[in-house]
């Protein structure tokens, strides 16, 4: 599992961080070696992946590719353009 947490730095100050946002990425075993398929779960801080407030699933990811593209894809899958 690949967990994301996002936080707020107060004019840039780490000592002053909070915590806004957390996101979960699960491979949901069901790719393979060159793909791979995810479960993506985002929340407030306090979520479990399974009482998120959003969920979506991310196909075929190109391993090869790496995180960068993993995350933006589960973003887009989380909140897609309307």
């Amino acid at each position: 599992m690949i967990v994301v947490k996002v936080e707020l730095w107060p004019f840039g100050d780490p000592n002053q961080s909070e915590e806004i946002g957390r996101l979960h990425i699960v491979n949901d075993g069901s790719g393979s070696s060159p793909k791979g398929n995810y479960q993506v779960y985002a929340g407030d801080p306090e979520s479990s992946r399974f009482d998120a407030k959003e969920k979506a699933e991310v196909k075929g990811h190109i391993r090869k590719k790496g995180i960068w593209p993993l995350l933006r894809d589960a973003v887009v899958a989380l909140f897609p353009s309307e």
